[in-house]
């Protein structure tokens, strides 16, 4: 006998039944709790987890099993919660809020992440291959908002650096739909401040201080300014030093002594 779906299972499923992903049998709407059983099963069945409903199985009180129905449920408020369903008041109808238009062509919501100051983000997934990445939505668009998210997409797809995130998609033309990017998802805080830890513990500062402070302390390198702060990334080789930082323009160092220069961002 097949092992029960798991929490995580069933959430794929619920999300490719939201997301039109799976077909709805004929006057069937996948807009409340009763009929949203029916997508999930039909998902889980795609997936081979489960056996399909047969024979013309479109009958949510038999779609689930009790403890299917269960998770289920778990995985249903979950949603509430995170604002990806919304119920009308006094219906048993919602509204879905997943991903807009153009990027629901080629990727799939997974889950709502903190959102920055700046605009929304979501995790997601591409459709294609199944790379996970982080779609930002700014809030706000109006003339000062856009051209500041403008300029930040250009500076990201002018700079080529393996340190300085890259985009996997974008759109800018509103007549398309939102206006956002996806990157690539990336490590959590709590792993990067684990790591900090671990070198500090070895008596050695992470590589992007132990570099900083070297190139502060070089008196060959003038022009480095003095406050330069840790919002940077850098990669050593045997020539050349990198530091590259989005925000406040590129610095040069190549090995000899020569002096660092500044230059504008793209």
């Amino acid at each position: 006998m097949p092992s029960a779906p798991t929490f995580e299972q069933i959430r794929l499923s619920v999300l490719d039944a939201l997301s039109g992903r799976i077909s709805p049998p004929h006057s069937v709407h996948f807009d409340n709790y009763a009929n949203l059983k029916i997508g999930v099963r039909a998902a889980l069945a795609a997936r081979g987890i489960l056996e399909p409903q047969m024979p013309f199985g479109y009958l949510a009180d038999d779609a689930l099993t009790q403890s299917e129905e269960i998770t289920y449920k778990r995985v249903y408020d979950s949603l509430i919660a995170e604002g990806v369903i919304t119920e009308a008041h006094g219906t048993d109808q919602f509204t879905v809020a997943l991903l807009p238009a153009p990027f629901s062509e080629s990727w799939q919501f997974i889950e709502s992440l903190s959102g920055g100051g700046q605009g929304l983000a979501k995790k997601v997934q591409r459709s294609s291959d199944g790379i996970a990445g982080v779609l930002k939505i700014p809030h706000s668009m109006d003339a000062v908002s856009s051209e500041r998210f403008r300029r930040e997409v250009s500076i990201l797809q002018n700079t080529n650096h393996p340190s300085v995130v890259r985009l996997l998609d974008v759109n800018l033309e509103a007549a398309r739909g939102a206006i956002g990017y996806v990157t690539p998802l990336g490590i959590s805080y709590r792993a990067v401040s684990r790591r900090r830890r671990a070198a500090r513990a070895g008596n050695r500062r992470p590589r992007p201080r132990r570099i900083q402070q070297h190139l502060k302390g070089d008196a060959g390198h003038a022009g480095l300014p003095a406050k330069f702060g840790t919002n940077f990334s850098a990669r050593p080789n045997p020539n050349k030093f990198q530091i590259c930082a989005v925000q406040r323009g590129c610095w040069h160092c190549l090995c000899g002594r020569a002096a660092v220069t500044l230059t504008s961002p793209p």
